[in-house]
């Protein structure tokens, strides 16, 4: 393991039912980042963004945490349904296998999973909660 090297996963919700909360989104995910970069230490950042089943976009992958732009109304459209279930779980299988790819050495101590969601779920079908 490589030490003072943290992994963050962040799934997204872009579904519609976000659309009323969606500046809280924009802030909180920046807000996150810029707290991110004041911690001693190497971060990378995986982000994926997800709505309706099978419509998920990786926005960044393992990306160093000073690389990572602001979310902004452009960078952040909500629209379709919420298949929250299987999004989780294709983000953690995708994390998994990347860090598991890594030599030994280059894999980071710590690793942190974040969704950011209203919780709805109405649209997965692969799994289920």
């Amino acid at each position: 393991m490589k030490k003072n090297y943290e992994h963050v996963s962040i799934l997204i919700d872009r579904s519609g039912s976000m659309n009323s909360i969606k500046n809280d989104v924009i802030g909180g995910f920046n807000h996150f980042i810029d707290e991110q970069k004041k911690v001693p230490g190497e971060m990378s950042v995986t982000l994926m963004s997800f709505a309706s089943s099978g419509d998920t976009k990786k926005i960044y992958d393992t990306v160093k945490l000073d690389d990572i732009k602001p979310m902004d109304e452009g960078s952040y459209q909500t629209v379709g349904n919420t298949a929250l279930v299987d999004s989780f779980v294709k983000l953690i299988q995708e994390t998994g296998e990347k860090l598991k790819s890594l030599p030994e050495t280059e894999r980071p101590d710590k690793v942190l999973i974040v969704c950011i969601t209203d919780g709805e779920e109405n649209d997965s079908k692969e799994h289920t909660s």
